[in-house]
């Protein structure tokens, strides 16, 4: 039997996902979800609407374009004009890799390249040196051996 609404949390769901009224879809071998119409009509959303992915381990997210535009453009909007602005008043300020706005702005193609892959590499050598081998026998404070 087909429901017709969802939970709005996961508590009206059972507290848990699957739970309550949350419906599971396939995704199909090429990688299209067929939406139920009433997650759909709940939603907002039309077949056809331009959605956001957001997208982490085990979880996708749809939002509709044009909200996502209005809730994330405003602030970067600002923060581009605050940027636009330092740069303004402080040309030769460090702005990437230890270069000004200006002088990465002149970058060759190969140069940029040059100096992502350094920094990636330093980057890299960084996360490398903070990880440390434990011992097998080491327990987190507070925890007991089993």
């Amino acid at each position: 039997m087909l429901q017709t609404a969802y939970p709005r949390t996961l508590r009206e769901a059972g507290g848990r996902p699957g739970g309550g009224r949350l419906k599971t879809v396939m995704i199909e071998p090429g990688g299209a979800i067929d939406l139920p119409p009433e997650a759909l009509r709940e939603s907002g959303l039309r077949p056809g609407s331009a959605v956001v992915v957001l997208a982490q381990q085990g979880r996708i997210v749809l939002l509709d374009q044009e909200r996502w535009r209005e809730r994330a453009g405003k602030p970067m909007e600002e923060l581009l004009a605050q940027f636009r602005d330092f740069l303004a008043r402080n040309p030769q300020a460090p702005f990437f890799g230890g270069l000004s706005a200006e002088e990465y702005g002149t970058l060759t193609d190969e140069a940029e390249e040059e100096l992502w892959a350094r920094l990636t590499a330093e980057a890299e050598k960084q996360v490398k040196s903070a990880e440390r081998e434990i011992p097998p026998h080491f327990r987190p404070s507070g925890q007991k051996r089993r």
